[in-house]
């Protein structure tokens, strides 16, 4: 747990209450079915003060470099693995992987999101006529020791 959070349980609320704000400005927002999903965000959290910038679809899926404007026949899901946090646009596996096939390929992963996430993510409807689940981090699988 947050150790803001084991220290100061009135600051915990005020931080959970600002993740369930839909217009407070966060990396995320909440999700009743799948607890939460990445939206456009500038945070701070490289090396020498560095923002990273990470922009979304309409969907939930991080934007693509490659044949974006193509129909789209391949989509990942799956945990940060998948979601390529910390990794510059066109710089992720599956962008490699779309200039290696010619064909876009969706990127729905969230960090911390495990199996069961990917899963009902997979069932929301946006299908595509290929699918790549990506394996879950041990963390995600484990519990902590």
């Amino acid at each position: 747990m947050n150790s803001e959070c084991d220290r100061d349980p009135v600051q915990c609320r005020v931080l959970l209450e600002r993740f369930l704000d839909p217009n407070a400005h966060n990396y995320a927002v909440f999700d009743s079915e799948l607890g939460y999903i990445r939206k456009n965000s500038v945070l701070k959290d490289g090396i020498d003060e560095i923002y990273t910038i990470s922009r979304y679809g309409a969907c939930g899926e991080r934007l693509m470099s490659n044949f974006a404007d193509r129909p789209c026949r391949i989509n990942t899901y799956g945990n940060s693995f998948t979601q390529c946090d910390q990794v510059n646009y066109g710089e992720s596996w599956q962008e490699y992987l779309a200039a290696h096939f010619g064909e876009p390929i969706r990127n729905f992963g969230v960090g911390g999101h495990g199996a069961y996430q990917a899963y009902r993510r997979l069932l929301s409807g946006l299908f595509s006529k290929y699918l790549m689940l990506t394996g879950p981090a041990q963390e995600t699988v484990l519990p902590p020791r």
